[in-house]
């Protein structure tokens, strides 16, 4: 198992919320359109799926970033997972 590929999809993880919440206190007073709208509602919740579960309390400022690079871990985990289970062995 590479364990930078982990490290770095939990960087991407918690990165992700940062990012997204970045972008829509940018556009908070945007004019309204479809550019606008995909990266204030749905963006977010495409890469980010903690976005969902959470309000804006201040427990959900702090645990989506944890929650997120945690699911992004575990995707990558399988991935890795799966590489290995159908890499093919050449017999020697």
């Amino acid at each position: 198992m590479n364990k930078r590929t982990l490290i770095v999809a939990g960087i991407l993880g918690f990165l992700a919320p940062v990012i997204c919440a970045v972008i829509d206190m940018l556009l908070f007073s945007a004019k309204d359109s479809l550019w606008a709208d995909f990266l204030v509602y749905t963006l977010p919740r495409i890469i980010c799926p903690a976005w969902s579960l959470g309000g804006a309390t201040l427990f959900w400022f702090f645990a989506m970033p944890v929650i997120n690079s945690a699911t992004y871990i575990a995707i990558a985990l399988s991935f890795v997972k799966a590489k290995d289970l159908f890499a093919v062995r050449h017999k020697t």
